[in-house]
C-alpha cells in the first residue's frame, strides 16, 4: 500500500532532482523510497547521512590514490612526507585498499600490489 505524504523542499532543489530523475528514467518518489529504505534497513537515519558525507568526499581521496598507484606503476616507491622524511608508497596503498569505493581502482590496486610481490 502506497500513501501520499507532504514534505517540503526549496523549490529549485526540488525542481533540480525532478530534472534529473527524468534523465535517469526515475519516477521521483523511486530514489527517496529507497533512501528510506535503506535507512530502515541500518536503522539510523544518522549512519546513513555520515554515509553519504564520507561518499561525497571519496572523490578527492580516490583521486589522491590514483596519483599513489600511478606512482607506484612506474616504479617509485617512496614519497616525501615532509621536507626530510619518505614514506613507503606500498603501505599506504595497501591502507587505502580498504577504503576506497571504486570497485575497478581497487581491483587496479590490488592487482599492483600483488605483481610487485611476484
Amino acid at each position: 500500500m502506497k500513501k501520499q505524504i507532504g514534505v517540503w523542499v526549496d523549490a529549485a532543489v526540488w525542481h533540480a532532482y525532478k530534472e534529473l530523475c527524468s534523465k535517469e528514467r526515475f519516477r521521483p518518489a523511486e530514489p527517496l523510497e529507497k533512501f528510506l529504505q535503506l535507512v530502515l534497513h541500518e536503522k539510523s537515519v544518522m549512519s546513513v547521512l555520515s554515509w553519504m558525507d564520507i561518499a561525497g568526499k571519496a572523490e578527492g581521496f580516490e583521486a589522491y590514490v590514483r596519483v599513489l598507484l600511478n606512482w607506484y606503476k612506474n616504479g617509485k616507491l617512496w614519497m616525501y612526507v615532509t621536507d626530510e622524511d619518505e614514506a613507503p608508497i606500498e603501505p599506504m596503498l595497501l591502507e587505502a585498499l580498504k577504503h576506497v569505493m571504486d570497485q575497478k581502482l581497487r581491483k587496479e590496486i590490488e592487482d599492483a600490489l600483488m605483481k610487485m610481490q611476484e
